[in-house]
This record gives structure tokens, C-alpha cells and sequence, in this order.
């Protein structure tokens, strides 16, 4: 009984992409009944199983449908033309041993240049692939480098900071304001100042804080950011969080600084590493809260990436900012003529805040800058 492959056909709901399935077509036999077909005739499952192959692989490189068919029935046409039918095992054993050349599925295998060419293709795309990575990392790392430079400023997270509103301030100095001195007595967070600096070259700012724990690690920070960094490593442990003992000691070493305590230079750059930490241990930056576990912890995750953010910080040129632990109202008062003066007050909440109800009065609030701004500084500011 003679059989011949006829077809190879395409099942697209077998199984989530679906799959090619080839038969044998013999008398007394339904067309499609492969699995039988092909265990009986075991000489041409072979070549089926590379037709399926090459026309799968037609097919994924993105080749139409009708294509693919057409495709498929040259290489049945091929088949069945190039070789006779085996009715037997023995038959098909006497064939390979003696008359290989003539079977060049078995050695010269002239369907591999479809192969070569699917697999050419793939390797294109994955060569594309790879170069539009290449060119989205490359881009992403100019982006943060980009992004690097314009938040160098934000180095404290500060309660009440201007850093997501610094363009809107700057904003509303335009350029034609011949503005060349810019006199801020609530220095912070400094995200507005250091980014009027940046883009404005020629002004000059005159800041000042109450805080002279503040001031102390600003003025350490722009003389030399790596020594404040070196200082962070050691305060700053690699292989666990800050503990509540060491905030404590850091946060009385500030208590003493703001009480006027007198520093030498190598103090100081431990001070400002000092303010630093506490910062970040403190949720929001409220320099005069508790120790918080989660902030310790978040800490010890982002270690190394906030300690180069001090690192890479670049300063602006020293006679274009002069930073001073004085009061606001000395400030203002000794503020040259022309000027113009950024007031950034603390916030004043003289209603339904929690401390006025826990604490028994407003004017007994802690905020990050100190005791609690309140109504008459605000009115004597006007």
C-alpha cells in the first residue's frame, strides 16, 4: 500500500500559538490522521517534522499566510518528487544503507538555506533589538546625568521646601529685572537659591538661617562636599541601620551647636555629616522629631546612592553665596540697596494644629527651623 506525504497543514488552536501538523494520506484512512500514519511510516517522519520547521519558521519571520501554504507545497512537491515511497522497515533500511546520497534530508539537507535564512533573520532583529537598548540606556544615563546636575540642591528633605515650585520662583524674576543681589534670611533647604544661581550667572545671594547647625553643614557642603561624604561613610554604617542610641548623640551634638557651642574645623565637617543624618533619619526632615525605624531602614537601602548625591555636589563659586547664622530681622535690615528680597517664612498655624493641642500653645511648636515662627514675626515681617 502505497503513502505519500501530501500536506503539512497549520492548526492555530492547538495549544497558545498553535501548530503544524503533517499526514500521511493512504487508502482506507481519513486524511488528517497523523499520529497513525506516522508511526507506521517511519521513514518520512523525519522530513515532515523539517517541512513543519522550515514553514514554522517562515511563518515567525513574517510571511503570510497564502505565502506559508505555498511554501509548504513546494517542499511536499520536492519531497514527493525526489523520492520513491517505503511500504516497509526493510525496504527503508536497504535504501538508507545503500542509496544515502539520494536521500539529502540525511547529509546534504538542501532545505537549510531556509533555515539559514529564518535564523538571518532573527538575528537581525535581535541585533536591532540590542541597538535600541544600547541607545535607550545611553539616553537614560544622559538623562540622569542631566537630572543629577539640576538636583544637586537637594540634598536635606526640608518641611516647606521650594524645590518642586524653584522654577515658578525663578519665574517670576524675569530676565529683564536687572536683579543682581538676592537677599534670603531663610536660607532651608536652599532649593530656590542654589537654582537661581545656576541659571542666573551674574547674581549674587546674601543667605542667613537661625539654625547655626543649618548654616554649619552649608558652609561645609560648599567649601568641600567629598569631606562631608568621607564623614557620612563613618558615621553612617554599611551593614546595618543607624540605631536610636547614635541619633541621640547626633541630635545633642546639634542641641550644643545651636546653643553657640564653639567648633574647631575638623569638628565642624563632623557636625554638618551630623545634620545630615539626622535629617534623613527624621521623616519630612523635622530636624526635632523622634528617631523612626523606617526612616533608618530606608536609609541603609539608598546608602550609597545619597552619599554620592553629596559626593558629585558641585557648589557655586564662593563670592556668589555667603551663608551667616544670623536673624532674619538683622538680615533684612542690613540688606543692600536694589536687593531683592526672597522671604520664605516658616508656616504659620495659629488653628487646629496638633501641637497646639498636645503641647498647650503654638508658640511652643517645633518646626525644622527651630521654635515656631507665629503671628507677631509674620506681622513684624510685613
Amino acid at each position: 500500500m502505497a503513502q505519500q506525504w501530501v500536506a503539512v497543514k497549520w492548526l492555530p488552536n492547538r495549544g497558545k500559538e498553535g501548530a503544524f501538523a503533517f499526514a500521511c494520506q493512504a487508502e482506507g484512512r481519513k486524511p488528517w490522521d497523523f499520529y497513525t500514519t506516522v508511526k507506521k511510516a517511519r521513514g518520512r517522519k523525519e522530513e515532515a517534522c523539517r517541512i513543519a520547521r522550515l514553514c514554522y519558521a517562515k511563518f515567525q519571520a513574517g510571511a503570510a499566510d497564502a505565502e506559508v501554504m505555498e511554501y509548504r507545497d513546494s517542499l511536499c512537491r520536492e519531497l514527493t518528487a525526489g523520492q520513491r515511497p517505503f511500504l516497509n522497515q526493510k525496504s527503508y533500511d536497504k535504501h538508507v544503507a545503500a542509496a544515502t546520497c539520494r536521500r539529502p534530508f540525511l547529509n546534504k539537507k538542501p532545505y537549510d538555506k531556509h533555515v539559514a535564512a529564518a535564523k538571518f533573520l532573527r538575528a537581525q532583529d535581535v541585533t536591532a533589538a540590542k541597538c535600541l537598548r544600547a541607545q535607550d540606556l545611553a539616553a537614560a544615563k544622559c538623562l540622569r546625568a542631566q537630572g543629577s546636575v539640576a538636583t544637586q540642591g537637594r540634598l536635606l528633605s526640608w518641611l516647606g521646601s521650594k524645590f518642586q515650585a524653584r522654577s515658578l520662583i525663578l519665574a517670576c524674576i524675569p530676565m529683564e529685572v536687572q536683579v543682581r543681589e538676592v537677599v534670603s534670611p531663610f536660607f532651608g533647604s536652599g532649593a530656590a537659591e542654589l537654582e537661581l544661581l545656576r541659571e542666573r550667572r551674574h547674581v549674587k545671594v546674601r543667605a542667613s538661617d537661625a539654625d547655626a547647625a543649618l548654616v554649619n553643614f552649608w558652609q561645609q557642603v560648599l567649601a568641600s562636599p567629598q569631606a562631608v561624604a568621607n564623614q557620612l561613610s563613618g558615621i553612617i554604617p554599611a551593614t546595618r541601620a543607624v540605631t536610636a542610641v547614635e541619633f541621640d548623640v547626633m541630635q545633642r551634638s546639634l542641641t550644643r551647636i545651636r546653643e553657640g557651642a564653639v567648633m574647631a574645623k575638623a569638628p565642624a565637617v563632623l557636625a554638618a555629616a551630623r545634620f545630615w543624618a539626622v535629617n534623613q533619619l527624621c521623616f519630612s526632615g523635622q530636624m526635632r522629631s523622634r528617631f523612626q525605624g523606617p526612616q533608618a531602614l530606608k536609609l541603609q537601602r539608598g546608602r550609597e546612592q545619597k552619599l554620592q548625591r553629596v559626593r558629585v555636589f558641585q557648589p557655586p563659586a564662593a563670592l556668589r553665596l555667603q551663608l551667616a547664622a544670623t536673624d532674619y530681622v538683622e538680615s533684612v535690615r542690613k540688606s543692600p540697596k536694589g536687593a531683592l528680597l526672597f522671604l520664605d517664612p516658616p508656616y504659620l498655624q495659629e488653628d487646629g494644629s496638633r501641637e497646639k493641642l498636645t503641647r498647650g500653645g503654638l508658640s511652643h511648636a517645633r518646626y525644622a527651623c527651630g521654635p515656631n515662627f507665629g503671628l507677631q514675626a509674620h506681622t513684624q515681617l510685613r
